[in-house]
């Protein structure tokens, strides 16, 4: 993660149907739910993602593939 010069704090509204959306898709990609929204809107903009937060991602996968194949 970066210096906190590096960012721009803001606070939004939305929807509650929107945020449990949110919500639930940060807990399958295992990030946070500000990280998830980041996520979002970086995509829906057309911006890449940092390579670092995709390889935490698929190691993210990965590790929960083999925990379901070991029946945890």
């Amino acid at each position: 993660m970066g210096k906190q010069d590096d960012f721009f704090r803001t606070q939004i509204r939305i929807p509650s149907d929107v945020y449990e959306a949110i919500k639930l898709s940060a807990e399958e990609s295992g990030r946070s739910v500000n990280a998830e929204m980041v996520h979002l809107m970086s995509a829906a903009l057309g911006m890449k993602e940092p390579v670092p937060d995709l390889a935490e991602s698929r190691i993210r996968e990965l590790i929960r593939e083999e925990l379901t194949k070991a029946g945890k």
